[in-house]
């Protein structure tokens, strides 16, 4: 089978095949990983040279006799037996890129979440200022009594000398109480002679 420029994995439905002897997958374009099953193979010759396999070479069965196994011209390959002179697989690389990739996900949930808080205080704080506004902004008008000269001089008993609270240079302030709802008011009397 070697040179049909086969692709893709090794297929599962190989394993069938428990009693070839030799197995040539060389100079295809065959990529994955060596699948373990082939460690259970009678296999005297494994020609898997020259494709794209990539990860773990077995080290069991036919992997263990290095001068019956060739996998030259796959660089992805890493550990093995040591006579296959492989790179050992640098497994910490894996980790680490998981690891920083857990890390870049992590901030960038932080960073969000943290947005999302101010961006909610900050629509508090101008929903606060409006309402504050709103019932400051209310007309001094509204805020005012409206009463009558005639209520003001009932009130005051006629501007009675018992209910005078003050005097000053300006006028007099007298102490009322109003028969409609019976606030109590001040009112300033000014002299109008200064």
């Amino acid at each position: 089978m070697a040179g049909n420029y086969f692709q893709g994995t090794i297929p599962n439905s190989l394993r069938a095949l428990r009693g070839i002897q030799e197995l040539d997958l060389s100079r295809n374009n065959l990529s994955g990983q060596i699948p373990k099953y082939l460690e259970g193979f009678v296999l005297q010759i494994l020609n898997l040279s020259f494709n794209d396999f990539e990860g773990v070479v077995p080290t069991e069965g036919i992997f263990k006799n290095a001068s019956a196994t060739s996998i030259m011209g796959n660089s992805k390959l890493c550990g093995g037996v040591p006579e296959l002179q492989l790179s050992e697989c640098n497994f910490n690389e894996s980790k680490k890129k998981t690891s920083t990739l857990t890390l870049k996900l992590a901030i960038s949930i932080s960073c969000g979440f943290l947005g999302l808080i101010l961006v909610v205080c900050f629509l508090y704080l101008c929903w606060f200022r409006k309402t504050r506004k709103d019932h400051s902004s209310g007309s001094p008008e509204n805020s005012l009594l409206k009463v009558s000269y005639q209520s003001l001089l009932k009130a005051t008993d006629g501007f009675s000398s018992s209910n005078l609270l003050g005097v000053g240079s300006f006028g007099s302030v007298y102490k009322g109480t109003l028969d409609h709802d019976g606030t109590i008011i001040a009112v300033k009397v000014f002299n109008l002679l200064r």
